[in-house]
């Protein structure tokens, strides 16, 4: 009898660890299940990130290709001028000296 009482103390202490066991395991799950869920946030918020990086570059480099034109414009219209200024001066001395001749 005294066995007996033994082994039903044990099997009632085994089943108390157990659920003691039981206990630890489902909050591990729990804060397994978080930590899942606060990677996949993260990733998702890195993908999203990542999104709004490619399309800022994206644009930089169009308004880079924008500039680039420009200054070429610009830099055409400048010897444009250039080209004008110098034409002014020649017909500016060709008419001086057809008015010295003039004279």
């Amino acid at each position: 009898k005294k066995r007996v009482a033994e082994l039903e103390a044990e099997v009632r202490k085994m089943e108390s660890e157990r659920v003691a066991a039981q206990g630890v395991r489902e909050v591990v799950q729990l804060e397994c299940d978080s930590a899942v869920e606060a990677r996949d946030t993260y990733k998702k918020s890195m993908e999203e990130t990542a999104a709004q990086v490619a399309q800022l570059e994206a644009m930089l480099e169009r308004k880079d290709a924008d500039l680039t034109a420009a200054s070429l414009k610009h830099n055409e219209v400048l010897q444009d001028l250039q080209n004008t200024q110098l034409l002014l001066e020649q017909k500016d001395v060709e008419m001086r000296s057809a008015a010295r001749e003039a004279k």
